[in-house]
C-alpha cells in the first residue's frame, strides 16, 4: 500500500511491533482533534485491542477532570464494554484523583459501563461483573453512583437480593438535605409480599435505637420529654435525659406515635410501657 492509499484511506491500516515500548499504532494530535478514531458500520468493533501477556487498549489523560478513555454511545448499547477470557477483568480503570471508570448513555434502558463475568459462573461469589476498588492509600469510593431523579446505585438480582454489603458496617445510610430538596428517610424497606425488613444478630440485638437527648417539662402528671411536634402514627423514638451513662429508668424511654394532623395540631405519643428489667448473661 503506497503513502497516498493511506492517506486517503484507500485501504485500512494494519500496525504491529515487535519491539519493547515500540506501539503498533500511534495516533497524535496537537490540536483539538483526535489521536486515533475508529468506525466500523458493521457488527465489528471500531477499535479492538487484543494482548497476550499486556494490556489489550489502554487511554492515558494527563489533564484534570479529562478521561483516559472515553466511550459514548448514542444509540442501545454500552459506551465501554470490556471482556475478559481468563481471570483479569474486562476493563481496568485507573486514575490520580478522579474516577477510576466513568460511563455515560444517551439513551433510555442502556447503561454507560457493561461489565459480565464468565469466570466461577457455577456457584462461585468471587467473581463480578463490575468491580471498584479506591486507592492504595485506602481513600475514595470503590464505587461511586450518582442519581438526578433516580437512585444513585441500583442493584438486580434474579434468584438472590438485590445488593449486598460487607464491611464493618453493612450498610451506612444518610438522608441528604439540600437548598431545594426535602429530606427523606435513612433507609425505605418495601416488599409486596413479604416483611419490610429482617434483621438478623448472633451476639448482640437485632436492631437499637439511640436514645436522643431531649428538653423535659412538668405536667399535671409529673416529667415528660419533649417529644416532636411533627410525625406520622407509628412512629417510634427512644430519649433520655443525659447522654452520658449510666441511663436510670425514668430517664430512657420509649414512645409510639398514635395520631398526627388532620386529626390533631400536633403528634399524639404515647409511651410503650415495659416489663420489669433483667440483667444480661449470654
Amino acid at each position: 500500500m503506497g503513502f497516498w492509499d493511506w492517506l486517503f484511506g484507500r485501504s485500512n491500516v494494519t500496525g504491529k511491533s515487535g519491539s519493547d515500548d515500540i506501539p503498533g499504532v500511534y495516533g497524535g494530535n496537537d490540536a483539538n482533534g483526535n489521536g486515533v478514531v475508529g468506525e466500523t458500520n458493521g457488527t465489528g468493533f471500531g477499535v479492538f485491542g487484543q494482548s497476550k501477556n499486556g494490556v489489550g487498549v489502554a487511554g492515558k489523560s494527563f489533564t484534570h477532570n479529562m478521561a483516559g478513555v472515553h466511550g459514548e454511545n448514542d444509540s442501545q448499547g454500552p459506551g465501554v464494554e470490556g471482556e475478559a477470557s481468563g481471570a483479569g477483568p474486562g476493563v481496568v480503570g485507573q486514575s490520580a484523583s478522579g474516577d477510576g471508570v466513568q460511563g455515560r448513555s444517551h439513551s433510555a434502558h442502556t447503561y454507560g459501563v457493561v461489565g459480565v463475568t464468565f469466570v466461577g459462573a457455577e456457584g462461585s461469589k468471587e467473581s463480578a461483573g463490575v468491580r471498584g476498588e479506591p486507592s492504595q492509600s485506602g481513600f475514595g469510593y470503590g464505587v461511586w453512583g450518582h442519581g438526578v431523579r433516580e437512585v444513585g446505585i441500583f442493584g438486580e438480582s434474579e434468584k438472590k437480593a438485590g445488593g449486598k454489603f460487607v464491611g464493618v458496617t453493612g450498610v451506612e445510610c444518610t438522608a441528604k438535605r439540600d437548598g431545594q430538596g426535602k429530606m427523606g428517610p435513612g433507609i425505605v424497606a418495601t416488599s409486596a409480599d413479604n416483611i419490610g425488613g429482617k434483621f438478623t444478630s448472633s451476639r448482640r440485638g437485632q436492631i437499637q435505637l439511640v436514645p436522643r437527648v431531649v428538653e423535659f417539662g412538668t405536667g399535671d402528671q409529673g416529667s415528660y420529654p419533649k417529644l416532636p411536634k411533627f410525625a406520622n402514627p407509628g412512629e417510634l423514638i427512644m430519649v433520655t435525659r443525659s447522654s452520658e451513662p449510666p441511663l436510670a429508668e425514668s430517664e430512657c424511654s420509649l414512645w409510639l406515635c398514635v395520631a398526627s394532623a388532620p386529626t390533631y395540631v400536633s403528634a399524639r405519643w404515647a409511651r410503650v410501657q415495659l416489663g420489669s428489667e433483667i440483667s444480661g448473661e449470654a
